[in-house]
């Protein structure tokens, strides 16, 4: 709130403007506005659950599953709304896009990691949820701002079935992925990942090999569509090979076609600027990437770590990820909320 307060009132000063529509199109390159549009992100960070103004989202789990599934599919989405809606500013300045793509992707690279740790459903749906709010934060962050809008809608459906079905989570038989595969799945489980991203690119109507920051959308599709397959291809390579390649080519197609509705719908506003391509972005590309690569294949590397640092980074990101103890029901006797 004082975040939001602070930056209108600086937009007030350098604008003489309330209205977020004239404010946008006051031209002014101050550099007030700059701070201005800082104060704006950090409400929207904090809205959004973004590293390190995530503890709030991990702790307020005690409320029942349908105030859950509202928070995370609804509330926390505010931060998204509110980038979106001063976009032809930040578009105007790509150093603060490079300031929020890089706290986007370490917030969804923390966000997914300590996902994997977490023993109750819950906390691993919020988890979830903040590595899906970073990943919102990398395509604004890339002058995506459509693509951004794409994912708030997937995840809001998603995430609130998510938390509505969790009740039955306890009954429900755990399967292993069988990690790391084989290379003939992987190989398999690449090539449809290639068909799912190039559908996606398609659909969406961005040029398959491009050399602006569109390149990291599709490569996150195209690790998505791998990923899907390869849950597919743990047995019977062939047998399961065509439905691999369907559900891959079915995900692309759902994702550009939705990218491609929203950027329909916002097209008159311009939302879709992407930045050029730069040696930051490559190097978010190659942790992404690598992250995945290290989930699948983490085992063969296992016996290279030792014991001690391998149970140092468990508990330092468990105890990243645990709500405050006061929020915690089980802790009656200092509970007053």
């Amino acid at each position: 709130f004082f975040s939001m307060l602070a930056a209108f009132t600086i937009f007030y000063i350098e604008t003489g403007e309330f209205s977020i529509k004239a404010i946008i199109n006051h031209s002014n390159d101050s550099p007030m506005i700059y701070l201005a549009l800082i104060l704006i992100l950090t409400a929207a960070m904090t809205q959004s659950a973004l590293w390190p103004f995530n503890k709030w989202l991990i702790s307020s789990l005690n409320s029942p599953l349908p105030v859950s599934a509202i928070m995370h599919a609804g509330l926390v989405n505010g931060g998204g709304f509110l980038i979106l809606r001063f976009a032809p500013l930040y578009f105007d300045r790509p150093i603060i896009l490079k300031l929020i793509f890089i706290i986007g992707l370490l917030t969804a690279i923390l966000g997914t990691f300590w996902k994997l740790i977490q023993s109750d459903i819950k906390r691993m749906l919020a988890c979830s949820t903040m590595a899906q709010m970073g990943f919102m934060m990398v395509q604004i962050g890339l002058g995506l701002f459509s693509a951004a809008m794409s994912h708030i809608v997937l995840h809001s459906i998603f995430k609130s079935y998510l938390f509505l079905s969790s009740s039955g989570s306890v009954k429900e038989k755990r399967e292993s992925l069988h990690y790391p595969p084989t290379l003939a799945s992987f190989l398999c489980s690449l090539f449809c990942g290639a068909i799912g991203s190039y559908i996606f690119a398609f659909v969406s109507g961005n040029i398959f090999l491009i050399k602006d920051s569109s390149a990291l959308l599709i490569s996150v599709a195209f690790i998505a569509s791998s990923q899907v397959a390869l849950s597919i291809l743990r047995f019977n390579i062939i047998i399961k090979l065509p439905l691999a390649l369907l559900a891959s080519a079915i995900l692309g197609l759902i994702y550009g076609f939705n990218l491609n509705i929203i950027e329909s719908i916002l097209l008159p506003i311009d939302l879709w600027m992407p930045q050029q391509l730069n040696i930051l972005h490559i190097i978010g590309l190659f942790i992404l990437l690598l992250s995945w690569l290290t989930m699948i294949f983490g085992r063969y590397l296992e016996p290279y770590i030792p014991l001690k640092i391998k149970l140092m980074l468990y508990v330092k990101a468990l105890n990243a990820s645990q709500p405050d103890p006061n929020t915690i029901t089980t802790f009656r006797n200092y509970y007053k909320y």
